[in-house]
């Protein structure tokens, strides 16, 4: 028969070998779960570098858009006082009497003043 001590020990040794071998596998199953984590962090650290980028862009991109529409905004706000100024002359004068007095002259500025708006309108269209 074999001795008591030795099937403890026996027992105990196949124990610490199985626990041994359990210890083993839990650490390299953490060393690539590690591995993966780092993959990922890299990963998820160039995508916020993209979406930081994009951002920076974007808001580039609203400033310029602020600038133009305010630039825009000014334009039509000097469009309309000029408009204003002209209500103002035409109400001011009266073009049939002058008209009828001065033919030639009035006719004479009237293509004049026409060509300049035109010209005008043709230049903002071109911005």
């Amino acid at each position: 028969m074999i001795p008591t001590k030795l099937i403890v020990a026996g027992v105990v040794t196949v124990v610490l070998l199985a626990a041994g071998a359990a210890v083993w596998l839990h650490y390299r199953g953490l060393l690539e779960e590690i591995n993966v984590l780092r993959e990922n962090n890299v990963a998820l650290e160039t995508a916020v570098d993209l979406k930081d980028r994009e951002i920076f862009s974007l808001e580039l991109q609203a400033a310029s858009a602020k600038g133009r529409m305010e630039k825009a905004q000014a334009d039509i706000a000097e469009a309309r006082e000029q408009a204003e100024r002209v209500r103002t002359i035409f109400a001011d004068h009266d073009f049939d009497r002058l008209a009828k007095a001065k033919p030639g002259l009035i006719s004479r500025k009237m293509q004049k003043a026409t060509a300049k708006v035109w010209a005008e309108i043709e230049e903002v269209g071109n911005e």
